[in-house]
């Protein structure tokens, strides 16, 4: 359990990542 719940953690982490880095993206254009 503790596995997978690090793994849902780590997509979520990217996620949230990839979404501040494109509005940043956006920001600089």
């Amino acid at each position: 359990m503790s596995n997978e719940t690090d793994k849902l953690l780590d997509l979520v982490v990217v996620l949230l990542l990839k979404e501040i880095i494109d509005e940043q993206k956006q920001e600089n254009q």
